[in-house]
């Protein structure tokens, strides 16, 4: 977490030399939220390169896969499987792990600890289940 003064929740901080937010990474994410139809709600005020959203991007895409898989749609589930670890790949799992770490480093609660183990936890997890998935 070297260089950091906090655990910022945000992509572009991890992404850009200048650790600066609504970067590059920031537009990606947006770009690919649009193009599966997803909008933010107005009410959320962060930026959609949050931890937050990514993690329900997943989510959205994850759902939609079961959807599928109910409809007997095979290939529309092999896409959004893949969709899920292009994102994993290129966003989520590239600056999470440096999230967790700035956040063990910075955490002054338990809570937060366990929340960077969590995050770890699941971003591998969820890496090693989409591999072994797209692998066969």
């Amino acid at each position: 977490y070297s260089g950091h003064s906090a655990a910022y929740p945000f992509e572009s901080v991890y992404a850009s030399e200048k650790r600066l937010l609504m970067g590059n990474a920031r537009d990606e994410v947006l770009a690919l939220y649009r193009a599966a139809g997803i909008e933010k709600k107005e009410s959320w005020k962060e930026g959609e390169d949050h931890v937050a959203l990514e993690l329900e991007f997943m989510q959205i895409l994850a759902n939609r896969t079961v959807e599928a898989l109910c409809d007997g749609k095979q290939d529309k589930a092999t896409a959004l499987l893949w969709t899920q670890k292009n994102f994993l790949d290129d966003h989520l799992g590239a600056w999470t792990p440096l999230l967790a770490e700035s956040m063990r480093g910075f955490a002054k609660t338990d809570f937060y600890q366990g929340l960077s183990y969590l995050l770890d936890g699941f971003v591998e997890t969820d890496r090693e289940l989409l591999d072994d998935i797209l692998s066969d």
